[in-house]
């Protein structure tokens, strides 16, 4: 959803555990958004692109003051492309296209100095389309499928936030919010038309008995409720987080190997968390924060599928945990530029149910995973450049891996992921992040990141009687160097130019197959000029065309034996 950067003030990324000061809890980081506030004046932006594939955005932006206290900000943000694919069955060149539209609306009330009020209402709707795979993996970003595919989504959601300053440095603060989201995927599960399976595969309906047909639909309806209590006074911050979701489902399709033709399901997540912070100083220069938080959460899943000839044995299923998280961080200040930290912390991330009416019993719930990290830090900020570097450990208890299990072969609709756990993994690396204004014109950015990480052995039910081993190598998608380096020009009548460049090495695709991608360099440019208050850019990305992977699946689809093989 290229939308939601739209109008944004403020982002933020917060490494490693989160389990206090936001009301949701992260185990390995957190990004925060936070869209620009309403502003006391009249205001107006405009943002216009024009690009290949049919690439265009157009963006609006209008704040005003309504009356005294009252300020309101309305933003809109439209955008499509054609997907870059070319579908030779239906003959369409948009077929996977992605075309958004995102509207969002924002007051902020103060009454007085001690009320804030901050209320946002956003719409958004996604009419995507979904075919991005073929079975000649995608040489020449040509498909074949003749069902369509869709990647849709419509959401309402709102927002109120309410700030209450009070004596003796008294601070609340409450955070409402619920949204309810419409999905549907859907694709093509046999990624062609029987004219492709017959020209390049010798696959003939007409003497095998049967068409290679697979398409699978599934829609869902999603909503979701929290509310945020939190108090903060001095140092001390002390708060209460609810949550409540609630999801149904509808599938339809060759589901499950053909075993099933519909199927429902209700999935239920409630979540009650508490946590507290403190920061105790030392002295001028040396300070400890820390943190706690307890939660509950509780899952209620219940399935029920129909098959060609009757129905099949519902699933329903019950899960309730309690997890802790905390961290301790000791932060000392050497000067005005320069400052470390050293850190421990627990986070964890919830178990689940898994809905495949076919798992085993003892694949079907999955337990919460933990990780106790710690990081040592150093960062420097003067006049022209900031340095900043972290050097992290973790250990990763009951280690949650996506496992990928072809039930049926030659059925690429009977291929499915589940969770499981793994038991336990390490990981371990650092991260480097340089900022140098070397004149009033240039300025240079760089980033490093390197990381060790290790999957212990585990085994998991691939079929109803093979059993397959995972992990004792690094974890899925965590490539062990990525880096960045960016140059920007900028000249005192308004000419700019900017290059970037980034680099991720190779790593696993996925923990239940060994496949590896490709390590890739990716180098942008753009240039243009600022003239009072408009700004023209023009731009390029991946400017030597570079073809690079960033899922893959390993599983049989050509028939007649239906080889497993990489799919990129």
């Amino acid at each position: 959803m290229a939308g939601i950067l739209h109008d944004i003030e403020q982002v933020e990324v917060f490494k490693g555990p989160q389990s206090s000061v936001y009301g949701p809890n992260a185990m390995a980081g957190l990004i925060m958004l936070r869209s620009t506030a309403p502003q006391d004046s009249f205001e107006s932006d405009l943002t216009a692109t024009y690009g290949s594939d049919n690439h265009y955005r157009l963006g609006l932006v209008g704040n005003a003051k309504i009356m005294r206290g009252l300020s309101l900000r309305v933003s809109g943000f439209k955008n499509y492309s054609d997907g870059f694919r070319e579908n030779v069955s239906k003959n369409t060149t948009n077929s996977n296209k992605r075309d958004e539209l995102l509207l969002r609306t924002k007051f902020k009330f103060k009454p007085n100095e001690k009320l804030l009020l901050v209320g946002t209402i956003m719409i958004a709707n996604l009419d995507n389309g979904y075919d991005a795979w073929a079975p000649d993996n995608n040489q020449d970003f040509t498909t074949y499928s003749n069902q369509q595919g869709q990647d849709s989504q419509k959401s309402t959601a709102f927002s109120l936030r309410a700030n209450l300053g009070l004596p003796e440095r008294i601070d609340l603060t409450s955070i409402t919010s619920y949204s309810e989201t419409d999905l549907v995927h859907s694709y093509d599960g046999d990624w062609a038309d029987d004219t492709y399976w017959y020209d390049n595969h010798n696959f003939n309906p007409e003497v095998e008995g049967w068409s290679y047909e697979f398409f699978d639909s599934n829609e869902k309806n999603r909503s979701s409720l929290t509310q945020e209590l939190r108090a903060s006074i001095g140092s001390f911050i002390i708060g209460g987080y609810y949550k409540h979701l609630k999801e149904q489902d509808n599938a339809s399709g060759y589901l499950f190997g053909g075993m099933a033709t519909k199927g429902t399901g209700t999935y239920e997540f409630n979540v009650l968390a508490g946590y507290a912070q403190y920061a105790y100083h030392f002295s001028s220069v040396l300070r400890l924060i820390g943190n706690f938080r307890y939660e509950t959460n509780k899952i209620i899943y219940n399935g029920t599928y129909l098959g060609y000839d009757a129905a099949l044995p519902p699933v329903e299923f019950d899960l309730e945990h309690s997890m802790v998280g905390f961290k301790g961080a000791l932060q000392y200040q050497d000067d005005q530029f320069t400052s470390y930290y050293l850190s421990f912390a627990q986070g964890y991330k919830s178990g689940g149910v898994n809905q495949q009416p076919f798992l085993a019993e003892k694949n079907r719930p999955f337990e919460p995973e933990y990780i106790q990290n710690m990081e040592l830090g150093f960062k420097r900020m003067i006049d022209n450049y900031s340095d900043r570097l972290t050097v992290f450990i973790g250990n990763r208890r009951d280690q949650q891996v996506s496992v990928s299990s072809q039930q049926v072969s030659g059925d690429p609709n009977s291929f499915y992921y589940f969770t499981s756990n793994a038991g336990s993994g390490w990981l371990a690396g650092l991260e480097w992040d340089h900022d140098h204004v070397i004149t009033s014109n240039v300025h240079l950015t760089f980033s490093l990141g390197y990381l060790d990480t290790k999957v212990e052995e585990f085994s998991y039910q691939m079929d109803s009687t093979t059993i397959g081993i995972g992990g004792n190598r690094a974890a899925a998608m965590a490539p062990k160097l990525t880096g960045s380096f960016g140059f920007d020009w900028r000249d005192k009548s308004g000419l700019f130019a900017r290059t970037g460049m980034t680099y991720k090495d190779t790593y696993y695709f996925s923990d239940s197959h060994n496949q590896i991608s490709n390590s890739y360099f990716l180098i942008n440019l753009s240039f243009g000029k600022t003239i009072d208050a408009a700004t023209i850019t023009f731009w390029a990305r991946n400017i030597f065309d570079k073809r690079y992977a960033i899922r893959g699946f390993y599983f049989g689809l050509i028939p007649p034996d239906y080889p497993d093989e990489l799919w990129l």
